[in-house]
């Protein structure tokens, strides 16, 4: 038996999507409370603070399952995978801005770029697709 019961793997796998977790308490049917309860164990779970390490720690564990892509190739430059991959392990923008001695504006610029170039409206949706195009493991 996995980690996640089913309920939870559906919250997550509709926060891959792009959806905010309002939107996907609204398709799930569910109070505001009961969302929040679910992400919060969802959190503790896996032990990080962000919907997107969650999602990150989902799949490394095989939770959830991203499928192969098809079409284009992600082109992700070097600090935007590394500012990717330190998001996914659960750091701020601030932490990723002093370990590459820089501010947190330019790694929201990066970010952003990265979220462009992925072709995802959310964070936890960029997270997801690095995985879905194997630039993080």
């Amino acid at each position: 038996m996995g980690i996640l019961d089913s309920e939870e793997k559906r919250l997550l796998a509709l926060l891959r999507s792009g959806m905010d977790l309002e939107q996907a308490r609204r398709k799930l049917k569910i109070t505001q409370t009961e969302a929040k309860r679910r992400i919060r164990h969802i959190h503790a779970k896996f032990n990080v603070k962000s919907d997107e390490a969650a999602v990150a720690c989902a799949i490394r564990k095989r939770e959830l399952i991203v499928s192969k892509s098809g079409g284009f190739t992600p082109d992700l430059d070097y600090f935007e995978v590394e500012v990717l991959r330190a998001i996914a392990d659960d750091k701020s923008c601030q932490q990723v801005a002093k370990r590459h001695r820089t501010s947190p504006y330019k790694v929201q610029v990066w970010v952003g770029s990265a979220m462009a170039k992925l072709r995802a409206q959310t964070l936890t949706q960029a997270i997801s697709e690095a995985f879905e195009h194997r630039l993080l493991k």
